[in-house]
């Protein structure tokens, strides 16, 4: 699950550093001579604007050994003045000294913030030290100092509290995860929080990778991933165990329509085209949306998907 990373930022240098890459963006092709082609692929496929936002820490062994903890999914906030005011999601990370001398210069200790971390859904937060300490479980008295990373079992309640939850970027997971986190949301009726994370972290990252925007297979137009949803075809309640571990009973819907209109079976697919399926409760409204998206070819699917649309569509019309 997601760790949570505790950012102080009240020095000078933090001040200016949130300023210049966190609160505004870094141009890729600005920087893109300091980075390896393997890097540059990266930051190109999660962030396909160019447009980046991203953190650093200094390379002491306390801090590469928490910084080697970060990953997909954890959360960072910022903190200074009595409380915490930011706080942003990370999308990957790397090493890179040149990349960070050039964004931040060096300290008085001619250290760079080198060990980086990029992020995206940067919000503004008013969260009291008094606050979070209560939350967390820490002495009311307690500051917030230095860099740390805080795993989930230690954080969650801060997560729950604070509505930390990133509908995007999701921790990373091994199939063997998958598989544990399905057999067990099968076996019990506890939907815990972790699992189903995990669950819907591994298929989302099957239909998004790292991407920050992404197309709906139905309409075809492009929107953020916090913006589409991993629709199951067959829904997961109808599903046997094998399906639920089979990632091509997932696509790329939209939140603007296409998924609740699937859901609902007012649209179909049928050869890979989208046609009408239920019309008698649809309003005037919806039938110009399904209008829309009749005899469009939806966009990624295969022959894996067929027999799951089949029965999406025998359900709601037959």
């Amino acid at each position: 699950m997601n760790n949570l990373i505790l950012q102080p930022a009240g020095n000078a240098d933090a001040r200016e550093h949130y300023l210049d890459t966190v609160q505004v963006t870094v141009s890729l092709d600005a920087v893109k001579h300091h980075l390896t082609a393997g890097q540059t692929a990266r930051i190109n496929e999660v962030y396909p604007s160019g447009l980046f936002r991203c953190w650093g820490v200094t390379p002491s062994k306390t801090n590469i050994g928490k910084w080697e903890r970060i990953q997909t999914g954890d959360v960072t906030l910022f903190a200074r003045q009595g409380k915490i005011f930011g706080k942003a999601t990370t999308t990957m990370k790397f090493h890179n000294r040149a990349l960070a001398q050039e964004l931040w210069k060096t300290n008085k200790e001619g250290d760079t913030w080198e060990y980086m971390y990029f992020l995206d859904e940067v919000e503004k937060l008013d969260v009291p030290y008094l606050e979070f300490n209560k939350i967390i479980g820490y002495e009311p008295n307690y500051v917030i100092q230095g860099f740390n990373v805080l795993r989930y079992d230690k954080a969650r309640k801060v997560f729950d509290a604070l509505g930390l939850w990133s509908d995007t970027f999701y921790p990373d997971a091994s199939e063997e995860e998958f598989i544990e986190a399905v057999l067990q949301l099968d076996e019990t009726d506890a939907k815990t929080q972790s699992k189903v994370r995990l669950e819907q972290g591994f298929l989302r990252r099957h239909l998004f990778g790292s991407k920050v925007t992404d197309q709906c297979s139905c309409c075809g137009d492009t929107f953020p991933v916090s913006m589409l949803v991993t629709a199951h075809i067959k829904p997961r309640k109808h599903c046997s165990h094998d399906e639920k571990l089979d990632k091509n009973v997932v696509i790329p819907m939209c939140k603007f329509g296409c998924d609740e209109l699937f859901e609902k079976g007012f649209i179909v697919v049928k050869k890979r085209k989208v046609q009408k399926g239920r019309i008698f409760e649809a309003t005037p409204a919806v039938e110009a949306k399904i209008s829309l998206l009749s005899g469009r070819e939806l966009i990624g699917v295969n022959l894996g998907n067929e027999d799951y649309f089949e029965w999406h569509r025998k359900h709601h019309c037959d």
